[in-house]
């Protein structure tokens, strides 16, 4: 299988690189300790939905569900969503919040204006055979992932995720889909 750059469930020790610094052989000149990553993952995602669950009007729309493994409630508020490393993406409203050992569903449909009450539509389209989701947090500050989704010859009613919830490995193909 392909290998990925990020590593979850990890301490990290970051270390800024001055212009025109450089300490081969001794000590760096600068570090910091992040703060730790919050438990959210995304749990499932289903981009090819024909006869799966149905959003507020009735349509069948690509979804993803985000859960969170954390014993405290987590502000999505600066969180964001995106089909690339380098897509600007879409964040989630700032009153967006996950309890904690709970679910969210967001449609990934790009239909923002059909929001409402436990309806979440996502301003991106995510309806693809092969593509990659990625949540994004700020943190200290910065924008960095904190999970993602890669998704390879999806069929129909297909859906991609973790089992058991909350976990990064083994992602799989999952039969039946289970939102929330």
């Amino acid at each position: 299988g392909a290998s990925s750059d990020l590593v979850f469930g990890m301490s990290l020790t970051v270390t800024a690189t001055l212009a025109n610094a450089s300490s081969p052989a001794a000590s760096n000149a600068v570090n910091a300790t992040l703060s730790a990553l919050p438990g959210v993952w995304l749990n499932e995602v289903q981009s090819l939905n024909a006869t799966g669950p149905t959003n507020n009007l009735g349509a069948f729309a690509p979804w993803v569900e985000l859960y969170n493994a954390d014993t405290s409630s987590v502000s999505l508020a600066g969180w964001s969503l995106a089909t690339s490393a380098d897509d600007a993406g879409w964040f989630f409203p700032s009153n967006t919040a996950l309890a904690p050992r709970s679910f969210l569903r967001a449609w990934l449909d790009g239909q923002t204006n059909q929001t409402a009450a436990g309806h979440l539509h996502a301003g991106l389209r995510f309806a693809v055979t092969n593509g990659i989701l990625v949540l994004r947090a700020t943190i200290d500050g910065r924008t960095v992932p904190v999970d993602y989704l890669r998704v390879t010859n999806a069929t129909a009613d297909a859906v991609w995720g973790a089992y058991p919830d909350g976990t990064s490995n083994p992602r799989r193909w999952l039969n039946p889909a289970t939102p929330a």
